[in-house]
Protein backbone atom coordinates (compact mmCIF):
# COMPACT_ATOMS: atom_id res chain seq x y z
CA UNK A 1 0.00 0.00 0.00
CA UNK A 2 1.32 3.41 -0.95
CA UNK A 3 1.55 6.14 1.69
CA UNK A 4 3.78 8.66 -0.09
CA UNK A 5 2.53 12.21 -0.53
CA UNK A 6 0.88 12.34 2.87
CA UNK A 7 2.20 14.08 5.94
CA UNK A 8 2.00 11.14 8.32
CA UNK A 9 3.98 8.68 6.23
CA UNK A 10 7.42 9.00 7.91
CA UNK A 11 8.42 10.46 11.27
CA UNK A 12 11.94 11.12 12.53
CA UNK A 13 11.24 9.48 15.89
CA UNK A 14 8.83 6.72 14.85
CA UNK A 15 11.17 5.03 12.41
CA UNK A 16 9.28 1.72 12.13
CA UNK A 17 5.72 3.05 12.40
CA UNK A 18 5.19 1.02 15.60
CA UNK A 19 5.13 3.70 18.28
CA UNK A 20 1.33 3.77 18.52
CA UNK A 21 1.10 -0.03 18.48
CA UNK A 22 2.84 -0.20 21.84
CA UNK A 23 1.17 2.97 23.16
CA UNK A 24 -2.11 3.99 21.45
CA UNK A 25 -2.00 7.37 23.23
CA UNK A 26 1.44 8.23 21.84
CA UNK A 27 1.81 11.05 19.33
CA UNK A 28 2.90 11.72 16.72
CA UNK A 29 3.09 8.39 14.92
CA UNK A 30 4.08 7.31 11.43
CA UNK A 31 2.22 4.87 9.18
CA UNK A 32 5.28 3.64 7.28
CA UNK A 33 8.73 2.27 8.00
CA UNK A 34 11.52 4.71 7.19
CA UNK A 35 13.30 2.01 5.19
CA UNK A 36 10.63 2.41 2.51
CA UNK A 37 12.10 5.88 1.93
CA UNK A 38 15.65 4.61 1.55
CA UNK A 39 17.82 4.74 -1.53
CA UNK A 40 18.85 1.18 -0.57
CA UNK A 41 16.22 -0.57 1.59
CA UNK A 42 18.71 -3.29 2.57
CA UNK A 43 20.14 -0.86 5.12
CA UNK A 44 18.76 -1.12 8.65
CA UNK A 45 16.75 1.53 10.47
CA UNK A 46 19.87 2.34 12.47
CA UNK A 47 21.34 3.93 9.33
CA UNK A 48 18.62 6.59 9.48
CA UNK A 49 18.90 6.97 13.23
CA UNK A 50 22.63 7.63 12.86
CA UNK A 51 22.22 10.48 10.37
CA UNK A 52 19.25 11.87 12.29
CA UNK A 53 21.18 11.95 15.55
CA UNK A 54 24.09 13.64 13.75
CA UNK A 55 21.86 16.47 12.50
CA UNK A 56 21.45 15.09 8.99
CA UNK A 57 24.91 15.64 7.48
CA UNK A 58 24.13 16.15 3.82
CA UNK A 59 26.34 13.61 2.07
CA UNK A 60 25.70 10.77 4.49
CA UNK A 61 21.98 11.50 4.75
CA UNK A 62 21.35 11.06 1.02
CA UNK A 63 23.33 7.85 1.03
CA UNK A 64 20.52 6.58 3.28
CA UNK A 65 17.38 8.43 2.17
CA UNK A 66 16.09 8.65 -1.39
CA UNK A 67 15.64 12.19 -2.66
CA UNK A 68 12.94 10.80 -4.97
CA UNK A 69 10.84 10.02 -1.88
CA UNK A 70 11.86 12.56 0.79
CA UNK A 71 11.93 16.22 -0.18
CA UNK A 72 15.26 18.02 0.10
CA UNK A 73 15.26 21.59 1.42
CA UNK A 74 16.49 24.09 -1.15
CA UNK A 75 18.01 26.16 1.67
CA UNK A 76 19.95 23.48 3.55
CA UNK A 77 19.99 20.41 1.24
CA UNK A 78 18.83 18.45 4.29
CA UNK A 79 15.56 16.50 4.47
CA UNK A 80 12.43 18.62 4.84
CA UNK A 81 11.04 18.02 8.34
CA UNK A 82 7.80 19.58 9.59
CA UNK A 83 7.67 21.29 13.01
CA UNK A 84 6.06 18.16 14.50
CA UNK A 85 8.75 15.87 13.14
CA UNK A 86 7.32 14.38 9.96
CA UNK A 87 9.49 14.05 6.86
CA UNK A 88 7.95 15.65 3.78
CA UNK A 89 7.00 12.75 1.52
CA UNK A 90 6.98 13.19 -2.26
CA UNK A 91 5.16 11.65 -5.20
CA UNK A 92 6.28 11.56 -8.82
CA UNK A 93 3.65 14.15 -9.75
CA UNK A 94 2.28 17.26 -8.06
CA UNK A 95 -1.25 18.19 -7.06
CA UNK A 96 -1.10 21.88 -7.99
CA UNK A 97 0.03 23.92 -10.98
CA UNK A 98 3.61 25.10 -10.56
CA UNK A 99 4.27 22.46 -7.92
CA UNK A 100 7.49 21.22 -9.49
CA UNK A 101 8.86 24.75 -9.37
CA UNK A 102 8.33 24.72 -5.60
CA UNK A 103 10.31 21.56 -4.87
CA UNK A 104 12.53 22.37 -1.92
CA UNK A 105 10.09 24.69 -0.14
CA UNK A 106 9.17 21.85 2.24
CA UNK A 107 5.42 22.32 1.76
CA UNK A 108 3.67 18.94 1.87
CA UNK A 109 0.49 20.25 0.24
CA UNK A 110 1.93 20.41 -3.29
CA UNK A 111 2.21 16.61 -3.47
CA UNK A 112 -0.66 14.20 -4.21
CA UNK A 113 -2.05 13.30 -0.79
CA UNK A 114 -2.39 9.55 -0.22
CA UNK A 115 -4.98 10.19 2.50
CA UNK A 116 -7.44 12.15 0.37
CA UNK A 117 -6.73 11.60 -3.34
CA UNK A 118 -7.28 7.99 -4.48
CA UNK A 119 -4.32 6.93 -6.60
CA UNK A 120 -2.49 3.96 -8.00
CA UNK A 121 1.23 3.27 -8.45
CA UNK A 122 2.58 2.01 -11.77
CA UNK A 123 6.05 0.67 -12.55
CA UNK A 124 8.57 3.35 -13.45
CA UNK A 125 10.22 3.21 -16.85
CA UNK A 126 13.98 2.57 -16.99
CA UNK A 127 16.49 2.40 -19.82
CA UNK A 128 16.70 -1.36 -19.58
CA UNK A 129 13.02 -1.92 -18.82
CA UNK A 130 10.70 0.52 -20.60
CA UNK A 131 7.20 0.79 -19.18
CA UNK A 132 4.50 -1.06 -21.14
CA UNK A 133 1.99 1.32 -19.58
CA UNK A 134 3.78 4.41 -20.91
CA UNK A 135 4.04 2.74 -24.33
CA UNK A 136 0.24 2.46 -24.27
CA UNK A 137 -0.23 6.11 -23.27
CA UNK A 138 -1.00 5.55 -19.60
CA UNK A 139 0.80 8.31 -17.76
CA UNK A 140 0.83 10.35 -14.60
CA UNK A 141 -2.68 11.52 -13.63
CA UNK A 142 -4.29 9.05 -16.05
CA UNK A 143 -7.68 7.83 -14.83
CA UNK A 144 -7.72 4.53 -12.94
CA UNK A 145 -10.89 2.75 -11.80
CA UNK A 146 -10.81 -0.04 -9.23
CA UNK A 147 -13.55 -2.64 -8.87
CA UNK A 148 -13.91 -4.75 -5.74
CA UNK A 149 -15.15 -8.33 -6.00
CA UNK A 150 -18.77 -8.88 -6.95
CA UNK A 151 -19.78 -9.58 -3.34
CA UNK A 152 -19.42 -5.86 -2.61
CA UNK A 153 -19.18 -4.25 -6.08
CA UNK A 154 -17.47 -1.07 -4.97
CA UNK A 155 -16.32 1.13 -7.84
CA UNK A 156 -13.51 3.49 -6.89
CA UNK A 157 -12.11 6.27 -9.06
CA UNK A 158 -8.46 7.20 -8.88
CA UNK A 159 -5.50 8.40 -10.91
CA UNK A 160 -1.96 7.27 -11.56
CA UNK A 161 -0.35 9.22 -8.74
CA UNK A 162 3.11 7.75 -8.44
CA UNK A 163 5.62 5.31 -9.90
CA UNK A 164 7.37 2.46 -8.13
CA UNK A 165 9.69 -0.47 -8.82
CA UNK A 166 10.12 -1.17 -12.53
CA UNK A 167 9.30 -4.87 -12.20
CA UNK A 168 6.17 -4.61 -10.03
CA UNK A 169 2.63 -3.56 -10.92
CA UNK A 170 2.42 -1.21 -7.95
CA UNK A 171 -0.23 -0.60 -5.34
CA UNK A 172 -3.18 1.55 -4.43
CA UNK A 173 -2.75 4.33 -1.89
CA UNK A 174 -4.60 4.71 1.40
CA UNK A 175 -7.48 6.76 -0.02
CA UNK A 176 -8.18 4.24 -2.75
CA UNK A 177 -7.92 1.23 -0.44
CA UNK A 178 -10.18 2.94 2.09
CA UNK A 179 -12.94 3.20 -0.51
CA UNK A 180 -12.40 -0.32 -1.82
CA UNK A 181 -12.76 -1.64 1.74
CA UNK A 182 -15.85 0.45 2.45
CA UNK A 183 -14.31 2.38 5.34
CA UNK A 184 -15.55 5.79 6.45
CA UNK A 185 -14.16 8.79 4.58
CA UNK A 186 -12.62 10.24 7.75
CA UNK A 187 -11.04 6.95 8.83
CA UNK A 188 -7.23 7.22 9.03
CA UNK A 189 -4.66 4.55 9.84
CA UNK A 190 -3.39 4.87 13.39
CA UNK A 191 0.02 3.29 12.74
CA UNK A 192 1.78 1.06 10.22
CA UNK A 193 0.17 -2.19 11.40
CA UNK A 194 -3.27 -0.63 11.32
CA UNK A 195 -2.60 0.55 7.77
CA UNK A 196 -1.64 -2.98 6.76
CA UNK A 197 -4.54 -4.70 8.51
CA UNK A 198 -7.41 -2.35 7.59
CA UNK A 199 -6.27 -0.38 4.54
CA UNK A 200 -5.06 -3.19 2.32
CA UNK A 201 -7.77 -4.00 -0.20
CA UNK A 202 -8.45 -7.53 -1.35
CA UNK A 203 -8.31 -8.78 -4.91
CA UNK A 204 -9.28 -5.89 -7.16
CA UNK A 205 -9.81 -5.39 -10.88
CA UNK A 206 -8.18 -2.26 -12.27
CA UNK A 207 -9.24 -0.44 -15.42
CA UNK A 208 -6.74 2.05 -16.88
CA UNK A 209 -7.80 4.80 -19.29
CA UNK A 210 -5.03 5.63 -21.82
CA UNK A 211 -4.55 8.84 -23.77
CA UNK A 212 -4.41 12.54 -23.03
CA UNK A 213 -8.18 12.99 -22.76
CA UNK A 214 -8.18 10.81 -19.63
CA UNK A 215 -5.40 12.72 -17.84
CA UNK A 216 -6.88 14.77 -15.00
CA UNK A 217 -5.84 18.41 -14.98
CA UNK A 218 -4.58 19.95 -11.76
CA UNK A 219 -5.47 20.77 -9.03
CA UNK A 220 -5.80 17.21 -7.79
CA UNK A 221 -8.37 16.44 -5.11
CA UNK A 222 -10.56 13.52 -4.14
CA UNK A 223 -13.68 15.34 -5.30
CA UNK A 224 -12.26 16.20 -8.73
CA UNK A 225 -11.01 12.63 -9.22
CA UNK A 226 -14.46 11.23 -8.40
CA UNK A 227 -16.26 13.65 -10.72
CA UNK A 228 -13.83 12.99 -13.60
CA UNK A 229 -13.91 9.23 -13.07
CA UNK A 230 -17.68 8.93 -12.83
CA UNK A 231 -18.22 10.90 -16.03
CA UNK A 232 -15.57 8.94 -17.93
CA UNK A 233 -16.83 5.53 -16.82
CA UNK A 234 -20.39 6.48 -17.69
CA UNK A 235 -19.30 7.21 -21.27
CA UNK A 236 -17.46 3.88 -21.31
CA UNK A 237 -20.65 2.05 -20.37
CA UNK A 238 -20.68 1.99 -16.58
CA UNK A 239 -19.42 -0.38 -13.92
CA UNK A 240 -21.88 -3.16 -14.73
CA UNK A 241 -20.42 -3.43 -18.20
CA UNK A 242 -16.98 -3.91 -16.66
CA UNK A 243 -18.22 -6.54 -14.20
CA UNK A 244 -19.91 -8.47 -17.02
CA UNK A 245 -16.73 -8.33 -19.08
CA UNK A 246 -14.62 -9.61 -16.18
CA UNK A 247 -17.10 -12.39 -15.48
CA UNK A 248 -17.43 -13.47 -19.12
CA UNK A 249 -13.85 -13.07 -20.28
CA UNK A 250 -11.49 -13.25 -17.30
CA UNK A 251 -12.82 -14.64 -14.03
CA UNK A 252 -16.29 -16.10 -13.55
CA UNK A 253 -15.83 -15.94 -9.77
CA UNK A 254 -15.03 -12.25 -9.59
Amino acid sequence: MNTDGTKISYHVKDVTGRRCVADPSATPCAINNIRNAYSNPDQSVTAFEAVRDSGFPVQKTWQVLSDDIIEKSKDTSKPCVTPDGYLVSMTSDVAVEGGFGRVGDCDQSKWIDALTAPAFVLPRSTGSLPSQFAANEVKKRSLVVGFSRSATKRTVYGIVGDTGPAKEIGEANIAMNRKLNGLAEDDLPKHRQDAIERFQAGRTAVLLFPGDRFVLKRPISGARIAEFGEASLRRFGGSEKVYRCIHDEIDTGF
